[in-house]
């Protein structure tokens, strides 16, 4: 927290990943701009990609404050990371996560951390549903993510506990065993 300078007493809402097209980082940032009025929700963002240099112009044309960058860290910093977050995000454009279901899921969840999912239905959506170990909008659905991320800030004890419904069906399910 104190390295990069971010508070723990926010509620903190992690992107880590690619900034390109598919993930539709553009959600988060709308989302971002909705909540802008409740100072006690952030967003960070850590990443690279083709499409950084936009995402940070339109956070800052939109006079979005509740956004910060960091660079995409080293692979070892995953779990670090992923734990800087109350909740954490997956997210994809609509039409693109159906089938999928991407390894940064899988990651956040090892983190005992709660997904906060912008997706398709699908293999991420069961596993929040049936497992509670987070909340999903659909895709594409800023008003819904909004709402969902709102919702999840004003019952962090409801997060922490996804966050070991995550850790333990990680435990459980996805380890080589």
């Amino acid at each position: 927290y104190d390295e990069l300078e971010i508070c723990k007493d926010k509620f903190n809402v992690v992107y880590a990943g690619n900034l390109g097209n598919a993930q539709n980082i553009d959600i988060i940032i709308d989302a971002a701009q909705k909540l802008l009025s409740n100072q006690e929700i952030v967003f960070l963002i850590f990443g690279s990609g083709g499409l950084k240099e936009q995402y940070v112009n339109k956070v800052h044309a939109l006079g979005v404050k509740n956004v910060r960058f960091f660079p995409l860290q080293p692979i070892e910093r995953v779990s670090q990371v992923y734990g800087l977050g109350d909740v954490c995000v997956v997210s994809c454009k609509p039409g693109l996560g159906g089938a999928a279901m991407p390894s940064k899921m899988v990651s956040i969840m090892s983190a005992g951390r709660a997904v906060a999912a912008s997706f398709d239905e699908g293999e991420v959506t069961y596993l929040l549903k049936h497992y509670n170990c987070g909340k999903c909008a659909p895709a594409g659905d800023v008003d819904a993510f909004a709402e969902m991320i709102l919702s999840l800030s004003a019952n962090r004890e409801t997060c922490k506990q996804m966050g070991q419904n995550s850790r333990q069906l990680v435990l459980d399910r996805f380890t080589r065993k």
